[in-house]
This record gives C-alpha cells, structure tokens and sequence, in this order.
C-alpha cells in the first residue's frame, strides 16, 4: 500500500504433502543445505526401509514398503517437507514466497494491474 503497488496473493496447501516427498530427490537435496555424512545416513536409515499395513476387525492386509513420503507428526516431517520445496523461492518473477510447513503464500506485486495478469 505504501508503494502503491498492486498485489495478487496466491494461497496453497499442498494435498498430501508429507505423504508425496520422493526419497532419492529429498536425499540428493540435503548435502546442498549442509547435511552429510553421518547425519545424511541417519536420515536415509530413517525414511528407508519402512512398511505399512492395514487391520480392519483384526484382518491385517499384506505389508507394503513405502517408497514416498515422511512419517506424519513427526518432528522432522516438516523440516523435510520444507527442505525438498525450498527451491521454489528461485522461479523467476516471484519476489515474494512463504513456506510453512505445507502452506505456501505467492504475492506478486506491480505497479500497474495488467502487469499482474
């Protein structure tokens, strides 16, 4: 308002979002945010080799391994979550970009309104 600059913001959250993150690709992207070694393979031995099932009325389905996603309400959901999004801050026209957790906010601002569109 007081650079009298006209604003759209876009709000989403992101359907599923902890259940949608792809292993190899988070993992490719933690060393360039300075987590190796060590803490590297912590997290790889966390996310790899889980399995679910299903019990309805005590009939238990065959186990399945999970190949996506991190462990809902977990400490470190989010924190993954955010680093394996965090590289949309760089598409270009886009100054304004806020992360939480799985709700993203996209302002776009113009002096003039045909700009914006």
């Amino acid at each position: 308002i007081e650079n009298k600059l006209y604003t759209i913001g876009i709000f989403l959250d992101f359907n599923k979002a902890f259940d949608s993150i792809k292993h190899d690709i988070l993992f490719n992207k933690l060393p360039y945010y300075g987590i190796r070694g060590i803490s590297l393979k912590l997290l790889r031995s966390y996310l790899s080799n889980r399995t679910q099932f299903v019990v309805i009325n005590d009939v238990a389905s065959d186990t399945d391994n999970i190949r996506y996603g991190v462990p809902q309400g977990s400490i470190l959901g989010p924190i993954m979550f955010l680093l394996y999004i965090n590289d949309i801050v760089f598409i270009p026209h886009t100054p304004d970009i806020v992360l939480y957790a799985d709700d993203t906010n996209v302002f776009f601002s113009r002096l003039k309104t045909y700009h914006l569109f």
